[in-house]
């Protein structure tokens, strides 16, 4: 696959969510008012006397291909997901001492993938750099997590004092709703190891429309909000005007 599609993802999606998350008042408070992938020193000493631990999570990508000739195809996201990292079959947790010495940096030239990822049943196959079988032009797009980034998330935070990205919702119950089920779906700790999918298709029904549409050159827009007074925004985040192309081994 080339790079322009995981840099795509990734700027759009991955980063949004990155570094320690989620973002708190606390944290800004402690790092001095601006923050970094990396922890401030403020910020561990923050988490470290809370003795908070934090969980790696990935965030995935599950694609549709549009059939086509040359040396490549177009492409469009129909589910993003996160996914705990994990060792003999548990979740992983670290403590802010490990978190501080770890880099984050998303290294695009060389992106971890998932087989078998299904993205509606939370389940998936074998992890690693290269997924066995899609090379080989054996497998299928719609079966491969593509990881495009991956944060921390911190397992105990208090959730009045989580900071809110503006989409452009106006004030009320709308946006309450919004933020209560961002932050429900983002900042859950894990409890089990299987993925939680936070945006896209809600069925394999919708995932085969989608492949038809876009197999006739269509993108539509998923989980769009539509307002009393006609505005729509994206339920999470906009990747409809995504255009990127990717090439396959065959």
């Amino acid at each position: 696959m080339n790079h322009k599609l995981l840099k795509s993802l990734n700027s759009i999606f991955g980063r949004a969510l990155s570094g320690i998350q989620p973002i708190t008042i606390p944290m800004m408070k402690a790092a001095g008012g601006t923050l970094h992938d990396e922890p401030s020193e403020g910020e561990v000493v923050l988490f470290r006397e809370a003795k908070i631990d934090f969980q790696m999570i990935f965030i995935v990508a599950s694609l549709v291909a549009k059939a086509g000739e040359g040396e490549g195809f177009g492409t469009t996201p129909f589910a993003l997901s996160l996914l705990p990292a994990s060792k003999r079959g548990e979740i992983q947790t670290s403590t802010i001492d490990l978190v501080e010495k770890l880099t984050l940096a998303y290294d695009p030239a060389n992106p971890p993938l998932y087989s078998r990822f299904d993205p509606f049943e939370g389940s998936y196959g074998l992890f690693g750099m290269g997924t066995p079988g899609l090379a080989a032009g054996k497998g299928h797009l719609d079966e491969v997590g593509l990881v495009i980034g991956q944060f921390w998330l911190a397992t105990s935070f208090n959730p009045d004092e989580v900071l809110q990205p503006n989409i452009g919702l106006p004030p009320g119950d709308a946006w309450r709703r919004y933020a209560r089920n961002r932050q429900k779906l983002l900042f859950t700790p894990f409890k089990k190891l299987e993925p939680r999918r936070v945006w896209g298709a809600d069925s394999p029904i919708e995932l085969f429309l989608v492949q038809e549409l876009a197999r006739r050159g269509h993108h539509p827009q998923l989980q769009i909000l539509i307002m009393e007074n006609g505005g729509t925004y994206p339920s999470f985040y906009n990747l409809s005007m995504l255009k990127v192309r990717v090439s396959v081994m065959s």
